[in-house]
């Protein structure tokens, strides 16, 4: 039967008491082994969040205004930019060397 992927992936994770996805949190976290399994299941990545953000945007958000320790949100969009995730950010250098090498090696910036 397989794993329950769409009721996994759409279930709401309490933290902080809002609301979150697991894409989104995964995203956010850096948590690779979950994005991975996300993304073995084929997921739809434009699946928004309550705030309206999708897995991408909340790494870059997370990226840029609040990151989290230890997270490697440059590995984070290198997996979802290679999964085809719409990049609904500014197509701007972030002036980390890592990240700005990912957002070239895809296309996102000059």
């Amino acid at each position: 039967m397989g794993f329950p992927f769409q009721e996994y992936y759409s279930m709401p994770v309490k933290k902080h008491s809002h609301p979150k996805w697991s894409n989104y949190w995964g995203s956010r976290q850096g948590h690779m082994e979950t994005i991975k399994l996300i993304l073995d299941q084929d997921p739809s990545l434009e699946i928004k969040n309550r705030f309206g953000g999708t897995a991408i945007s909340a790494a870059m958000h997370f990226f840029t205004k609040s990151p989290e320790p230890g997270a490697d949100y440059a590995a984070v969009m290198d997996l979802l930019l290679t999964a085809r995730s719409e990049f609904v950010w500014a197509k701007k250098e972030t002036r980390n060397v890592e990240m700005d090498t990912i957002l070239r090696k895809h296309g996102v910036i000059e």
